[in-house]
Order: C-alpha cells, then sequence, then structure tokens
C-alpha cells in the first residue's frame, strides 16, 4: 500500500504542521513515538518535538477488562471499531 508513498522526509514536515500544538492522542503510544523516531534515524532527520496522550496507558488505569487491544477498548466504551489499521 506504501510502496509509491513519499519518503518520510518529505510527509514529516506538513504531518508536523497539521498537529501544530495539538496532542497526538494514539493506541499505544510506545509503538508509534518509536516509529517515528525509527523513521527519523533512516532518513537522518531531528525527532519533531510532539506531545503523546495514550490511549493504551487511559483505559489500563480507567477500565477493567480482560483485553486492552483497541477494539475491545472502544467496544467497552459504546463504539464499534473496524478495520482499524485500514483508515
Amino acid at each position: 500500500m506504501v510502496a509509491h508513498a513519499p519518503r518520510w522526509d518529505e510527509v514529516l514536515p506538513s504531518l508536523v504542521n497539521y498537529i501544530g500544538c495539538d496532542v497526538v492522542v494514539t493506541h499505544n503510544a510506545g509503538f508509534d513515538i518509536g516509529v517515528i523516531r525509527y523513521a527519523c534515524i533512516l532518513d537522518e532527520i531531528a525527532w519533531p518535538s510532539m506531545r503523546f496522550l495514550c490511549t493504551l496507558v487511559l483505559a489500563r488505569r480507567a477500565l477493567r477488562l480482560p483485553c486492552y487491544r483497541l477494539p475491545f477498548v472502544t467496544e467497552a466504551l459504546g463504539f464499534e471499531l473496524a478495520h482499524h489499521h485500514d483508515r
């Protein structure tokens, strides 16, 4: 799906501009931060300043669930999340 996509160094400036001063909210932020850092290392660019909020950490603190994968968390909160990695 990304074979012909632009390289990270071409995408990052517009992404950082889009985020601005907002907080990036993600489920399992540790993974996402690692991917961003690795992409920056590969393209030899500086790590951008971003603030993250991890919904996985919040869910573990606020909910008692047998599983904290995103579809289970959203279902417990009354939302259905199908094909969340395809969006």
